[in-house]
């Protein structure tokens, strides 16, 4: 009796090699879209450490396994007021490109959804009217059952002197002892 092994390759071609797997969630009263490359986890609402004299988007810093991460409330960047955290409300943990070095954030939302797998025709260009948020922060926009949803791109999402600011509290979070 002989056994093979099942192939691991697909007998028909695939599309997926060009599909985005994109987590869906609300940020404020907006459906969202994260590349879900770009989440390194999602945890569980904490309350962050209030940083002084940073911007009202920034919730403060979170210790998460000795690291120092910043916590982000997007809905406030984009012109909405602060998130309410409920038991609904998580941290979507991102890693996005500062300055030319990943850097983990922590993104407030109200609510994770579910994962779409997008083609590349799935998604419309970004609207350049109706939204509160500038264009060049959106890949795209995604239709679904009930409105849209919003494609982030997260390394787009914040100007270059945000990227800097948000990067200094994340180095001296990181070279400052624990407490």
């Amino acid at each position: 009796m002989t056994f093979t092994r099942p192939s691991l390759t697909p007998k028909t071609p695939s599309l997926t090699k060009t599909a985005t797997s994109m987590l869906r969630c609300q940020i404020g009263k907006g459906q969202y879209l994260i590349p879900l490359v770009k989440v390194r986890e999602i945890i569980r609402y904490v309350t962050p450490t209030p940083v002084p004299q940073t911007a009202a988007w920034v919730n403060g810093v979170m210790n998460l396994r000795g690291r120092v991460i910043p916590v982000i409330d997007l809905a406030v960047k984009f012109s909405e007021g602060a998130s309410v955290p409920d038991e609904w409300t998580c941290i979507v943990l991102v890693d996005v490109e500062l300055h030319g070095e990943l850097t983990t954030l922590g993104l407030v939302t109200t609510l994770v959804s579910e994962i779409h797998d997008l083609q590349p025709q799935d998604l419309e260009p970004p609207p350049s009217v109706g939204t509160q948020i500038r264009v060049e922060f959106l890949q795209g926009l995604f239709k679904l059952d009930q409105g849209f949803a919003l494609a982030l791109d997260l390394d787009r999402i914040l100007s270059s002197n945000e990227q800097v600011a948000v990067s200094l509290l994340a180095s001296e979070g990181a070279s400052s002892p624990a407490s």
